[in-house]
Formats: C-alpha cells, structure tokens, sequence
C-alpha cells in the first residue's frame, strides 16, 4: 500500500468519498475518509482485510448482509463509534450525514475485494466494467481498471 493524499473514490466527477492513506508496518494502514455520499446502493461489497472504523465526525448506517439469515440488518454510527469489521463483512455505507469523517485501522490486505449480487460474488474491475459506478444523481457509468469509460453500445 501506498501513500495517498485527497483520492477521490468513485466517478471522478461525483465522488462518494475522499481518502487519505499513511502506511504502516506490516501492511497496515491508516485511513481516513471524508464521506460526501452513499456508496454503491445495488450491491454488498467485502474488504481485502480486516478493519476497525472510528468515526470522528457526521454518521452514516452500515447496511449489513446477513446471507445465512437472508437478511440485512442496520447498524447505525454516529460520532465515536468504533466497530471492528472482517474482511467477510459484507456491507453498504447509507445515509452518510454531510461531511461525515472516518479513521481507519486496515489490516493487510491478502485479497481482492468483491461485490456481490443476487447471490453471486463479482471481483472490483469486473464488476465496474459489467455494472460500472454509481452516479449519486442516479444511473451509472462503466469504467474500465484504467478508468477509460465503456461507451453504451447503440
């Protein structure tokens, strides 16, 4: 992992969130993400790594899937919440309060993270290129890993 400075995550013209990345030994990382909107609203995703979230300011609800219990359940942080997540965690970011900040202790990473959809697991730049991003004013655009954009076939 490498050091980051003010990286837009997501469409680079409507990001849901800005991180901030400081590596540490062993793989580990700090990171702290400066949320502006939800993430992806069609799709659970995992982590490569375990991690510990701490949010400093603002608040946001984790819709956790539950897929042996075929269920989502809700988890709301506010302000000095601090939950641990495994890698396996599979979760959405909803209703993020404006400016909403978090700090995060990563693990190191061994994988690459997935999303999942009607039962099935979809590797990152698959499923950007397949699906693509979600625009926070609605639809979505599909990135290829270089970030060139798939133009809708006519």
């Amino acid at each position: 992992m490498k050091a980051e400075w003010n990286r837009k995550l997501g469409l680079p013209e409507a990001p849901y969130a800005r991180r901030w990345v400081l590596p540490l030994p062993k793989g580990y990382s700090l990171r702290l993400h400066n949320w502006m909107h939800d993430d992806d609203p069609d799709a659970f995703h995992d982590h490569p790594t375990w991690f510990i979230t701490f949010v400093l300011w603002g608040g946001y609800r984790d819709a956790l899937h539950m897929p042996n219990l075929k269920k989502t359940v809700y988890d709301y942080l506010r302000i000095g919440s601090i939950r641990f997540r495994s890698a396996e965690h599979l979760h959405r970011v909803t209703e993020v309060k404006p400016n909403t900040w978090t700090l995060c202790l990563f693990g190191n990473g061994k994988r690459r993270w997935s999303f999942f959809m009607n039962g099935r697991q979809v590797k990152r730049d698959k499923y950007f290129v397949e699906v693509g991003h979600h625009h926070p004013d609605g639809g979505r655009v599909r990135l290829r890993p270089d970030g060139s954009r798939v133009e809708p076939s006519t």
